[in-house]
This record gives structure tokens, sequence and C-alpha cells, in this order.
């Protein structure tokens, strides 16, 4: 579908020949605020006589005519450049998906990440707790849309390949009562297999968004 899209857009602004000159592969990131000044995107244009239309995603906000930020709600987007209410150019940006986050993993103040996949360490006696960790990068350009929120995870605690105990947790912390069941059962050898279920984004404009992750399972052996 989205192919189908591309091709469409393609097709529309070909046959009427408005591409724009413009900067090699202008990305910006689906489902995200993206800030741009459009003098940067085009060569010769004037913010007084010109008004701006999109195809494919927001206009979340417009400064002075120039300096907008935009929400890609496909992967192309088709922002196109009016006069009298007249098509004069077009520009493409392309969106990409932002980096998968990883999860951590709190056992008693410690700390073990997802991609690491497999860890060791003392029987937890205080509690266990899951959080996001976003990529640096992503966080840094667009920290509005780096909200992430831990929505469902499971723990199993496997003997010999065996499972003794499986819990199903809502939000980030492995409540009192199935932490004291996970203690009273587990022991030294066992391995607690941590599977992250769903996580949500939530961003800049208030949504929240499935998110995949990298690395959904760590494997942390009771040493």
């Amino acid at each position: 579908m989205n192919r189908f899209i591309t091709l469409l857009f393609i097709a529309l602004a070909s046959s009427s020949g408005l591409w724009a000159q413009q900067k090699d592969s202008i990305k910006v990131y689906a489902k995200c605020r993206n800030d741009m000044s459009l003098d940067y995107i085009f060569s010769n244009y004037a913010p007084a006589e010109s008004s701006i239309s999109l195809k494919g995603g927001r206009l979340i906000e417009n400064l002075d005519n120039n300096r907008i930020a935009i929400m890609p709600d496909s992967s192309v987007v088709v922002i196109e450049i009016r006069r009298k209410d007249h098509p004069v150019t077009r520009s493409l940006l392309y969106a990409v998906q932002p980096p998968r986050p990883v999860f951590e993993v709190i056992v008693d103040g410690k700390s073990f990440y997802s991609y690491q996949e497999t860890a060791s360490g003392s029987m937890p006696t205080t509690g266990m707790v899951l959080k996001p960790v976003s990529d640096a990068s992503f966080e840094e350009i667009v920290p509005k849309d780096a909200q992430y929120s831990i929505e469902r995870w499971e723990l199993v605690v496997k003997r010999s390949d065996k499972v003794i105990f499986k819990s199903s947790v809502a939000g980030s912390t492995l409540s009192s009562s199935e932490f004291k069941k996970l203690t009273s059962l587990a022991r030294t050898s066992d391995v607690l297999e941590i599977n992250l279920l769903s996580m949500k984004r939530k961003n800049a404009a208030g949504e929240l968004i499935d998110q995949e992750v990298s690395y959904a399972r760590l494997h942390y052996t009771i040493k």
C-alpha cells in the first residue's frame, strides 16, 4: 500500500511538472514532530507570496510561513507551495520509522539491558522493574517524541527448561504479591525469562503509538 501511495504521488507531481530543486534524500521521522524551514527545501522560496499544503502528513506549526513543523502519517509526504491558490512547486519527504528502543530490567537496584540477551545475578530480594531505553540520538533530536511506556510484560521462571512459574505483568513493576511468589519458588540456577509484550510511544502530538522493540527478551540466571 505504501509503495502504491509513493508511485501515485510521483506520478501526480511528474505529470504536472511541479518538481522542485530539493536537497538530496530529505528524511523525516514518521509520526513525529519534524521541524524544518521551507527556504532550505525550496530555492527562491517567497514566504509572503506563498501558502503551504501537505499530502501524507499534517502541518502542526507554521511560523513566518517558513519555519514549519510537520507530522508524517505515511511513508511519503508531499509539500506543495501554492501562489494565488495555484500550485507552483512540490517536494517529497521520505518518512522513516524511529529507531527501536530496548528495555532495562532493574533487579535490586542493578541494571540489565535486553540487548545483552543473557545476564546473571543474585536472587532478587527487593523487586523487579522494567524501563524503556530510547535510542540516544533520536531522543536528542526529537525529545518530545521519545516518550515510552511499558504496557505489559511476562515473567517466566524455568528450571532445566521446565516452567515452574509464570506471571503476566501490567505496567512496569512486578507487584509485591507476584514478587513474593517468585522468591518463594525460585532458587539458584533457575532462569528468569523476561518477555516484553507491549510498549507504547507518546509523540509530540500526545498520540499513543504501538512501539516495536529490539531485543524483546532477556534471560537472567540466578547465581
